[in-house]
């Protein structure tokens, strides 16, 4: 990929450098021009240097960009919320997902969760404009405390990090083995087929020869059978 963006961007040079200043190239153009070359990724010496080479964006990237830049200047305030403000990560998924986790356990399902409390188990208390159970004000104010804490913040950047390392080594890796023993499983079983064939070869020549010699001790007996039923007609 490296040799390919060389190739494009020594073309480009070249392309620069056969223009001749009679073809009319006013100031703007030729500052255009001395601009994508200042861009090119070459040292003062002439070598290649990639560190200069900024990577392609997509649109969607520059678009995903701009959504969380806005999300930062007018939803802040929803860190209060969610612990972090609101973008277009995978960080702020997987807090998502385990901020969703402890409204479940510790506010909708609270009477539940926390049945085993003997302090909590008791009938709901009328608040006036509502009632709410003692067992869901406490799974209220541990998920407040929780929230405060970042708590939810702190298990997302485990997730991601664990994910993260799955991705780029754990599964990379269980690749690479999954292929090593299949190839060690292929050659293993090309090897075991010809003794696998001998065996069987060996077991089959066995039952033939088992089974000529019931059929011949078969034969001698109802000979035998014969010639005395033979005897015993004929008197002899």
């Amino acid at each position: 990929m490296k040799r390919v963006v060389l190739l494009v961007l020594l073309f480009g040079l070249m392309f620069v450098s056969a223009v001749e200043p009679s073809a009319g190239i006013d100031g703007d153009d030729m500052a255009a021009i001395e601009g994508v070359v200042e861009q090119l990724p070459f040292d003062e010496s002439g070598k290649v240097d990639f560190g200069k080479y900024d990577p392609f964006v997509t649109k969607a990237e520059l678009r995903i960009t701009e959504i969380n830049l806005w999300l930062e200047d007018n939803a802040s305030w929803l860190k209060v919320v969610f612990g972090m403000v609101p973008s277009l990560t995978w960080l702020f998924v997987a807090n998502l997902y385990v901020w969703l986790f402890f409204v479940v356990v510790f506010i909708l399902n609270a009477d539940a969760t926390f049945s085993w409390l003997p302090f909590l188990n008791r009938k709901s208390m009328d608040w006036v404009f509502f009632e709410m159970s003692w067992a869901r004000l406490f799974g209220i104010v541990l998920f407040s405390i929780i929230i405060g804490l970042k708590s939810t913040v702190s298990f997302a950047t485990l997730i991601v990090g664990l994910a993260d390392i799955l991705w780029n080594y754990v599964l990379p890796w269980g690749i690479a083995i999954a292929i090593i023993a299949l190839v060690i499983f292929g050659v293993g079983v090309g090897a075991a087929i010809p003794i696998f064939l001998r065996i069987v070869t060996a077991i089959k020549y066995t039952l033939d020869e088992r089974r000529k010699r019931k059929a011949d001790t078969q034969e001698s007996l109802n000979r035998e059978v014969l010639e005395k039923v033979v005897e015993g007609v004929t008197g002899d």
